[in-house]
């Protein structure tokens, strides 16, 4: 599991509460299974953002169905699954309050837009597909580029810089892991023992690694 989800055990074992090691998968399986109650419930509301009010019925079949989701065991086990769900849906509701008419000024959805980008990128440091959550900032910021050629406003220059606020926090979570891999496997491993193929990359990826020689 990776970053959100190895922060509280990590934590806890840095603070000596108890001996970490045989308690592993259980406080990672607990985290998984937190994150995927807190999917569900954010996906609940996610749905009613979309459809309005009035999609309650839908919105319980939304959430009912990610229960029972094909993921399956992948959701409850030590994995990042749950916690990249979780992170997703929460950037896609901090969207689409984006959007919202609900009486909040322009800086304040500004702001949404910027977070839902936040947590993107967070949920994309958990599983690489999730910079797929990126395009719907890319879209945004093209709509807002086209604006300009017809009405330039400042409002308008605030919310684009909102969305590259949030592009740029979704290719951070990319980046960061396989530099923190870096660090760990190639710079500091040098001389003390054999290092992975990987690290002699132009691109050195240790996503790209993993999946080919695990996989």
């Amino acid at each position: 599991m990776l970053p959100l989800c190895t922060l509280i055990p990590t934590g806890v074992q840095n603070l000596g509460v108890f001996s970490y090691d045989s308690l592993e998968s259980i406080v990672a399986s607990i985290i998984a299974h937190v994150a995927h109650l807190l999917s569900t419930i954010i996906l609940f509301k996610l749905t009613i953002a979309v459809f309005g009010r009035d999609s309650k019925q839908k919105a319980f079949v939304s959430a009912t169905l990610h229960i029972l989701a094909p993921a399956g065991l992948f959701l409850s086990a030590p994995y990042a699954e749950s916690c990249c769900a979780f992170l997703s849906f929460a950037g896609y509701l901090y969207y689409v309050k984006s959007f919202s008419k609900d009486g909040n000024g322009s800086a304040a959805k500004d702001v949404l837009l910027l977070m839902s980008g936040i947590m993107f990128g967070a949920a994309t440091s958990h599983r690489s597909n999730g910079m797929l959550n990126g395009v719907l900032l890319l879209e945004e910021a093209f709509r807002l580029l086209y604006q300009f050629t017809t009405d330039f406003k400042l409002a308008t220059l605030r919310r684009l810089l909102a969305a590259g606020g949030g592009g740029i926090s979704v290719g951070a979570g990319f980046v960061l892991p396989q530099y923190l891999a870096y660090q760990d496997y190639c710079k500091v491993a040098e001389g003390i023992i054999e290092r992975r193929e990987w690290c002699g990359k132009t691109i050195p990826s240790i996503y790209n690694f993993v999946q080919d020689h695990y996989w």
